[in-house]
Parts: C-alpha cells; structure tokens; sequence
C-alpha cells in the first residue's frame, strides 16, 4: 500500500518578520486610539496635583495624630 503524503508544514515566520508584524499591528492600534486634546490633558494633570495635595495634607494630619496619641500613652506609663 502506498501511503499519503502531508501537505508540508509552512515554516514559522522569523524573528525579524515577527517584530516587523508586531509594530505593524502596535502602530496601527495606535491610530486608533481616540487621544486627549490638550486641555484634557492639563485639566486632568491638575486633578491629579490637587488630589495629591489633598492626600499629603491628610497623611500629614492622620500621622501628626499618631504622634500624639503615642506619645500620650507613652507619657500614662511614667
């Protein structure tokens, strides 16, 4: 009995033909992207300054509290 022949495998694509792909497909997924204008860009740059601000402010609060209570209960033991 004869036997079939398989089809050849087609060989995997190299590694430079895999990274020419691969920015392809990045650089057409980056036209995509709906982009903020640049007043968004400031607007949410400036929602982020005064959330940090906030946080500080609060971290430096809740921290001097500590302080405090520390050492309070330090002072009760002498």
């Amino acid at each position: 009995m004869a036997t079939r022949d398989k089809p050849p495998v087609p060989a995997p694509p190299r590694a430079l033909a895999r990274a020419r792909a691969y920015a392809a497909g990045v650089r057409a997924e980056g036209r995509k992207v709906t982009w903020p204008s640049r007043s968004e860009t400031l607007a949410t740059t400036g929602a982020v300054f005064v959330m940090i601000l906030i946080m500080t402010l609060f971290l430096f609060a809740a921290d001097q509290a500590m302080a405090w209570a520390v050492r309070w209960v330090i002072a009760l033991g002498m």
